[in-house]
């Protein structure tokens, strides 16, 4: 009965730091050096995004989005749109 017990009490810690977890958002690495949040304006009072160096952007991608996510299709037209809007363009299209 008592192993029961203690086998309940530590799923439902491993259960509450797997949900704390999911939870935590992306970050966003600022020019002064601070991270926060990724989302629209992330970087606003703190200098702007740092730029992701081309090696280590991700195959393909054209931008990255303000969350942290990134654009893989060379249309601009709707980039971003569920992702809080384009952070930082890859590519060269007009746009």
């Amino acid at each position: 009965m008592r192993s029961s017990r203690v086998s309940v009490c530590l799923l439902a810690i491993l259960l509450a730091a797997g949900a704390a977890l999911a939870k935590s958002a992306a970050t966003v690495k600022c020019k002064d050096g601070t991270s926060v949040p990724a989302g629209r304006n992330a970087c606003k009072d703190h200098g702007g995004a740092v730029k992701v160096p081309l090696a280590q952007q991700p195959a393909g991608a054209t931008a990255k989005c303000q969350d942290g996510t990134y654009w893989h299709s060379t249309a601009h037209s709707g980039a971003c749109m569920h992702h809080h809007g384009v952070a930082e363009w890859y590519d060269t299209n007009t746009r």
